[in-house]
């Protein structure tokens, strides 16, 4: 075997310096098969694909970071019997592994050969090398494509597959070479030498492993004959067999389900006080409230200076003007509308029927002619059970404005036009015409205000046809947004595989059938070696611009065949017009073949702006999701459209302007007469935004999702707080999780995505399980009724998505920019490496806060408490009046919201007392007010008063620090002035050569 005294040599220097272990990466997925991209460390400088393991016929489990090195417990049962991949395990999973164990045996098989790891122990090459070595080298001979592992503890593995045979899982199988060990009770009476893992077994792989020699993916296959063969020789002559046990077997401890809960679940918090000794000193007065362990504050109060902007919004030269509301009520934000109606006519354009009906309502109020535009669906679903017969007798009875919406819907979808094909010849067009939805386009050009609710009305060239009939000069039109999402200004267009197989019947051989077939071929591509979708769709572009205008003409005519059976193209009108085109019942319509109308807006038009705004393929937002491809183009304002006006709660100035960056564009905060939150207390956290990951993981229990030490604070302090004060209504607003977790606990807990309109109902979904406009805002009514009798609030954490929602967001919004986006990111804390990802992730909570807010009524009510647990500067709230920010040791100091502003105002003296603090202190007063010993009190004047300081090493100042106990890595770099670099670097040697050892990730405690 070649180098086998450098491969001894390894396993000795291995047994004494361990590597360490590598988190997953996670990264957007380059195809719709799975959720995410995993890239999964299971050896030294050994990152494999997930997907490359599933190709592989592997079998494989997350596990997490030392000590919960080891699969989930319901690892076991079924699943040892059948393949498990990906997606058989949650994402939430894996974006908190740091390694994988293989399933062995049948799970792992491929063509009737079971997989099976022969373990050779650290004892055995030290006690017996010769051996060892020779039946390795043996092994290794004897295949062409050896898999060679040097194992975190040593010793060596060599992994195979072996056709017919499945190695027996008992004790004394599995622990193939060993040596009994009299006087000890079994299983620990024997030194194991060799391990066999066959059946019902896995085995870890991680960072911490080194391949030596083969491939993950490609193990030799060797017969039983031949592996025994040469495993007897080295039995024969380290082996000494224990006494037969009574019951050989494997104690299965796992749980046998696939169904187990992986919450949880909380039954009391009634436990003993958690406060520290430290919490206990400051109360008595034998320390300061800044001398305790702190989280660094991440916020504090901006004194604004109020400069009242006396022009009116309207009085703008910038064409698109933005304006930030914060929590105002729906009313207020009408009112901000109201002020352009003294300039010209608006035309409002809002997120849903809910708020079009809001502002129809106070426009109505106000006296104000207003009239709402009303798709042809309007109502139609109320309507549409009436007998036919019945309605056309009493046309539009039931508010509804067409009495054949379903089949113009359709045909419109389809790309014909109603007006034309349908309603001359319905029964109720004059009436239509008089108060129905034709009516519509003369008599709302005559009304001061239009409202409407249609989605990207004013940037979305679909529209422009409809635009040109309602538009009058000098109308502004107004978005009003709820929703705080810069993302929703973007066209999302997209292009089923139906719609392809359509023009592929229909155009077979023409120049349309053959893009349709391409493009149909790139979306079915799911293998990540052929590129990502917008790589293959820009290709495709690129291979038919020859053919451009072929193919806008015939996207925009239907092949059909005349009454002398010929084949003729022609446009959809002309087609229906000669009854080529069945448009009887709207199934009829949908076998028709998809045109477009507008002949410089065509799918080729699309696609060609897109690429020509999106210019980097990997950062282009297109998509494919269940055959659909998906893609987004930028807002292109009408050209009819003069003047427009963004009116959102919160949006980042930066990016509003990034997006329209061809415009003149002017950015504006809303000031209310009267503050938001007048009448309330407000406490928000100053520390950390807590985001869902914070509060709960899987770091204090591997084998289930469990609140962190932190949120168990929060929330036994909330508990305790609603025991002390039974009388006060209490409702909590925090992550699903929480929910769960909580149920039997809290009694009034609320999930805030339930408060969050367009999020996923869970944490990984996306699409699927956004639900009806209705039911969000039925749900919302009945929460509003809570919400009015409680008298205290608390958000828990920050709002939640999934990094592929937020990755999407940032791929729409970004991805045109010079820059390349970064997608790298840590799941606790839940941070993004690139600032503008970031960035967008925390717009999204602040608007979602800032909705949560509003909802809740605290800039309408008063008397009420609101308490933040989230670091996040909120408009209109943050640096309110009203708001004080705290740390939890503060809530925790005063024993409850009772005297937390007290426990506040106290801190803030002493950090004021800290800030002035010069070389003429006393000594024990530094020790008082800082919480240090003597020594340290004396380092700290003496560097104040200008002398000599002796410089401690690192390395002693770390040790001393760790003698009180373990230690995060950004609390020992803030208690050691120095390079944080260094600092880093200083620890990592420290690990190196024992002195300490790495907890968990981040966490240090002496050896």
């Amino acid at each position: 075997m070649e180098s086998v005294k450098d491969i001894i040599q390894q396993c000795h220097e291995r047994q004494r310096k361990d590597l360490q272990q590598r988190e997953t990466v996670v990264s957007p997925t380059l195809h719709d098969e799975y959720p995410y991209h995993y890239l999964v460390y299971c050896a030294h400088r050994y990152p494999l694909p997930l997907h490359a393991l599933e190709q592989a016929d592997i079998s494989f489990m997350p596990i997490g970071q030392a000590p919960f090195d080891r699969g989930p417990i319901y690892r076991g049962g079924t699943r040892l019997l059948r393949r498990q991949g990906i997606r058989n395990w949650e994402p939430r999973r894996w974006f908190a592994s740091w390694g994988i164990q293989v399933y062995t045996g049948t799970p792992s098989a491929r063509d009737g050969a079971n997989w099976h790891d022969i373990e050779f122990t650290y004892r055995a090459i030290r006690d017996a090398p010769d051996p060892v070595v020779a039946c390795l080298d043996a092994l290794v001979n004897a295949v062409m494509n050896p898999l060679l592992t040097l194992l975190k503890g040593g010793g060596l593995r060599f992994s195979c597959r072996v056709p017919d045979y499945l190695h027996p899982n008992t004790i004394n199988t599995r622990q193939y070479v060993h040596k009994h060990r009299p006087g000890l009770n079994p299983p620990r009476d024997r030194d194991v030498y060799v391990r066999v893992v066959g059946d019902k077994g896995y085995t870890r792989w991680d960072a911490r492993y080194e391949i030596l020699r083969g491939s993950l993916l490609d193990p030799p296959i060797i017969s039983k004959d031949v592996l025994f063969a040469f495993l007897e020789v080295l039995r024969e002559q380290l082996h000494e067999a224990a006494p037969a046990l009574e019951l050989d077997t494997i104690d299965e401890t796992t749980k046998n389900t696939q169904d187990f809960d992986d919450f949880d679940c909380i039954e009391s918090l009634d436990t003993e006080s958690l406060i520290n000794e430290s919490i206990l000193s400051v109360r008595r007065g034998a320390l300061s409230p800044i001398g305790i362990k702190r989280p660094r504050p991440l916020l504090e109060k901006v004194k604004h200076t109020t400069v009242v902007d006396e022009r009116n919004p309207s009085e703008t030269e910038a064409r698109i003007l933005g304006i930030i509301t914060g929590s105002m009520s729906t009313e207020k934000k009408c009112e901000i509308e109201a002020t352009f109606l003294n300039t010209a006519p608006i035309w409002i354009n809002a997120n849903t029927a809910h708020d079009a009906e809001d502002a129809e309502r106070y426009y109505e109020a106000q006296d104000v002619s207003v009239g709402r535009w009303k798709p042809r669906n309007h109502r139609w679903e109320q309507a549409k059970w009436i007998p036919i017969a019945e309605r056309m007798k009493n046309p539009f009875a039931l508010g509804n404005v067409c009495e054949d919406a379903e089949r113009c819907d359709t045909l419109e979808q389809k790309g014909g036009d109603p007006n034309k094909s349908i309603c001359p010849s319905c029964p109720v067009y004059d009436a239509c015409q008089a108060r129905g939805y034709l009516s519509q386009f003369e008599a709302l050009k005559e009304k001061h205000v239009i409202v409407s609710e249609l989605p990207n009305l004013f940037f979305d060239w679909r529209y422009a046809a409809f635009i040109n009939a309602l538009i009058v000069p000098s109308r502004i039109c107004i978005i009003n947004d709820s929703e705080s999402q810069l993302t929703k200004l973007f066209s999302e267009h997209r292009l089923s595989s139906e719609i392809l197989e359509g023009w592929l019947i229909n155009w077979d051989s023409a120049a349309l059938g053959q893009f349709a077939k391409t493009v149909l071929n790139a979306i079915r591509i799911t293998d990540s070696q052929h590129g990502d979708i917008a790589k293959r769709i820009r290709t495709v572009i690129q291979a038919f611009e020859g053919l451009e205008d072929s193919i806008v003409q015939q996207l925009r005519q239907v092949n059909c065949t005349d009454k002398e059976n010929n084949r003729a193209a022609m446009d959809i009108d002309s087609a229906i017009q000669l009854e080529l085109l069945d448009i009887s019942t709207p199934e009829n319509i949908e076998k028709l073949p998809n045109v477009y109308r507008d002949p410089e807006w065509t799918l080729w038009h699309q696609l060609k702006t897109f690429f020509a705004y999106y210019t980097r393929d990997v950062d282009a937002p297109m998509f494919v999701d269940d055959g659909m491809l998906r893609f987004w183009l930028p807002p292109r304002i009408h050209q009819e459209i003069q003047h427009l006006v963004f009116i959102s709660p919160a949006f980042s100035e930066d990016c509003f302007k990034e997006v329209f960056s061809e415009e003149t564009v002017s950015v504006r905060r809303a000031e209310s007469q009267k503050p938001s939150l007048s009448g309330n207390k407000v406490f928000q956290l100053r520390s950390a935004p807590h985001i869902s990951h914070a509060i709960s993981n899987y770091e204090v229990n591997w084998d289930v999702f469990s609140l962190s030490k932190i949120a168990n604070r929060f929330f036994t302090g909330i508990y305790q707080e609603t025991k002390r004060h039974p009388d006060r209504n209490h409702i909590v607003i925090s992550s699903t999780s929480a929910k769960i977790m909580l149920k039997n606990v809290l009694d009034n807990i609320i999930n805030y995505h339930d408060l969050i309109k367009d999020t996923p109902a869970h944490a990984e979904e996306l699409r699927s399980a956004f639900e009806t406009t209705n039911i969000y805002y039925d749900r919302i009514k009945s929460l509003q009724s809570i919400f009015e009798a409680a008298d205290v609030l608390w958000i828990v954490g920050t709002p939640y998505w999934p990094p592929k929602f937020v990755w999407e967001q940032a791929k729409i919004l970004f991805g045109n920019q010079a820059k390349p986006l970064n997608y790298n990111l840590t799941m606790n804390p839940y941070q993004f490496e690139d600032e503008r990802i970031q960035g967008l992730y925390e717009q999204n909570a602040i608007g979602s806060l800032t909705q949560m807010i509003r909802i809740a009524g605290f800039n309408e009510a008063s008397g009420k408490t609101l308490v933040l647990n989230t670091a996040l500067r909120i408009p209109s709230v943050t640096d309110a009046p009203e708001t004080e920010l705290f740390d939890w040791e503060d809530f925790e100091i005063a024993g409850g919201l009772d005297e937390l502003s007290k426990t506040i105002r106290i801190r803030e003296d002493y950090e004021a007392e800290y800030a002035n603090m010069d070389a003429s202190w006393d000594r024990k007063r530094v020790e008082y007010l800082l919480g240090v010993s003597k020594s340290q009190a004396n380092r700290i004047l003496t560097r104040l008063r200008g002398s000599k300081l002796e410089r401690i090493p690192f390395h002693v100042q770390i040790l001393d620090l760790l003698s009180d106990g373990e230690k995060t890595t950004s609390e020992i770099v803030e208690s050691i002035q120095g390079n944080p670099g260094a600092i880093k670097n200083e620890l990592t040697h420290l690990v190196e050569t024992g002195e300490i050892v790495r907890i968990r990730r981040g966490v240090y405690a002496l050896a």
